[in-house]
């Protein structure tokens, strides 16, 4: 793996940054009473950790043990937009890959939240959250054009 090329930064920088606006539109959707959506990934978590794991890591970490867990999770999905960012700018990946980086956290948080924590999320806030993301994936982007970037020839030749 090399270094990125300015256009693959853009791309993460975007898909970062798109990722970040879902999340606040998530969080402002929880303002209302709604669970939030990583919220809901990190109940999913802490109910599937067996509880020699959980137990000693709340007890070791007290009142932080939640704040991390949510900090933790909101930098996965941090993490999945930039990838998705750069999906997007690359010729090599469909548009198909692209929808399926944009959606994977927010559809693992939304099965995993209803496998694992059901009783305390409440599915419609997930599947509106990922809703609101899917939407403000659809906004042509800088790095995206209109769609995928296709080069009908080699670009980097003319240097």
């Amino acid at each position: 793996m090399g270094r990125f090329t300015p256009r693959e930064r853009t791309g993460l920088l975007v898909g970062v940054l798109a990722m970040f606006l879902a999340l606040d539109v998530a969080f402002l959707v929880s303002l209302v009473g709604l669970p939030f959506t990583p919220f809901a990934l990190g109940q999913a978590i802490i109910d599937v950790l067996p509880g020699w794991i959980s137990i000693p890591l709340i007890e070791l970490l007290h009142f932080w043990a939640k704040g991390l867990l949510i900090i933790g999770v909101l930098a996965l999905f941090l993490i999945a937009g930039g990838i998705a960012g750069i999906f997007a700018i690359s010729p090599r990946r469909s548009d198909a890959a692209v929808i399926g980086a944009v959606a994977a956290p927010w559809i693992v948080a939304v099965i995993l939240g209803q496998l694992f924590a059901g009783a305390k999320i409440d599915l419609g806030t997930s599947v509106v959250d990922l809703a609101a993301y899917r939407c403000l994936a659809c906004f042509p982007s800088p790095a995206r054009g209109s769609g995928t970037f296709r080069p009908s020839r080699d670009i980097s030749s003319k240097r």
